[in-house]
């Protein structure tokens, strides 16, 4: 997998997770003993979609051979196992629908140990794709220190200065403090 292939990864979680948010309102519309349960699912959703557009974004941009292998790898599996949970709250929220007044018993009975399960799954893979983020905005911090040390006598003026600056800015990233690494 390659940094596109994170990027795609990304929007299509994002994707899911945009219409998991629509199929849990509306499930807690029908399932009123599900609110509380859902709503921290839904607490969980928003900060993962966050943490998967900024990664998608860097991804994207990324420059050169991209990120290292062992990174890549890591945040695929991060990536297909938060797809995985994704599908088996949806696939909770279909199994627990329906059913006229039986929906509340039935999501008490088995519904919302099975969502808070998956909640906490989800929240552990948001925090690994947290320090994933990380380590990606850390990698990218070394890279620009070693593309500046490596090229400062090809950087043509102020202007290709101010651009490589713009990109370590961004990352939280500054000549100065870096300058001392070796590539």
């Amino acid at each position: 997998m390659d940094p596109l292939s994170i990027t795609t990864a990304c929007v299509g979680l994002v994707t899911t997770i945009s219409k998991l948010s629509i199929t849990v309102n509306g499930f807690v519309r029908e399932v009123r003993d599900a609110r509380g349960d859902l709503d921290a699912v839904s607490r969980e959703l928003f900060p993962l979609k966050t943490v998967l557009e900024l990664l998608s974004d860097d991804a994207e941009k990324s420059t050169g051979g991209g990120f290292p292998q062992s990174l890549i790898k890591q945040i695929s599996g991060i990536l297909k196992n938060c797809h995985g949970v994704l599908e088996q709250i949806e696939s909770s929220l279909r199994k627990h629908s329906g059913g006229g007044v039986k929906k509340g018993v039935k999501w008490s009975l088995s519904g919302r140990d099975d969502m808070n399960k998956l909640r906490s799954s989800l929240e552990a893979y948001k925090s690994a794709l947290d320090i994933a983020l990380d380590m990606v905005a850390l990698y990218v911090c070394l890279d620009f220190s070693c593309i500046l040390a490596n090229s400062s006598s090809q950087i043509n003026g102020p202007r290709d200065q101010s651009r490589y600056r713009g990109t370590a800015t961004r990352y939280g990233c500054d000549q100065e403090r870096h300058s001392s690494n070796t590539c």
